[in-house]
């Protein structure tokens, strides 16, 4: 299983859980009798697409097979297992955290693009997020309409964002809308 492993890259825990996850896991393999962590831990991979859980067994329980892939697992594997059935598995959950890993470059980017905005700036973004105009954004922050625009222009450079629907998705990826 080790040498499987390691071919296709993903970093992986046994089920030596202690209430948290290690930086950069991304497979946890745990045997289906560990019920207590079984429920500590389907929540946290329910969370976290990037984290796929493999549960294994060595005798086929319908009810547990269900309940597991229904609350988030991504296979569930018998054991003794081929080395090609494990490959699949693992393939499967590759793909998992393949698909969160663009979600979460882009919180984290449009986190970044955030945090280079002013505090007006940031005020302006979440009004027009709103879909408020910029006379009632400049009446509710007691500035001019033209600055409401002047500070509109500024955080659609520093976003990089080429219209207004841009940014507030932007906005939204960050969670700052």
């Amino acid at each position: 299983m080790a040498m499987l492993l390691e071919e296709t890259g993903i970093r992986m825990e046994f089920a030596d859980y202690r209430g948290t996850l290690d930086p950069g896991c991304s497979l946890i393999l745990i045997a289906e009798d560990e019920d207590r962590i079984l429920d500590d831990l389907l929540p946290l991979v329910a969370s976290d697409p990037g984290v796929s859980l493999i549960v294994y067994a060595e005798q086929v329980d319908i009810r547990k097979i269900v309940n597991v892939i229904s609350r988030g697992a991504v296979d569930y594997l018998l054991v003794p297992a081929t080395p090609a059935e494990f490959r699949a598995v693992l393939a499967k959950a590759r793909k998992r955290v393949d698909r969160a890993i663009p979600a979460q470059h882009r919180v984290t980017r449009a986190v970044e693009r955030i945090e280079r905005l002013t505090r007006r700036e940031r005020e302006v973004l979440l009004r027009v997020a709103t879909g408020q105009s910029n006379r009632l954004i400049g009446a509710e922050l007691a500035i001019s309409p033209r600055t409401v625009e002047a500070h509109r222009a500024n955080l659609m450079f520093k976003l990089g964002a080429k219209n207004t629907s841009e940014a507030i998705r932007i906005a939204i990826d960050a969670g700052a809308a």
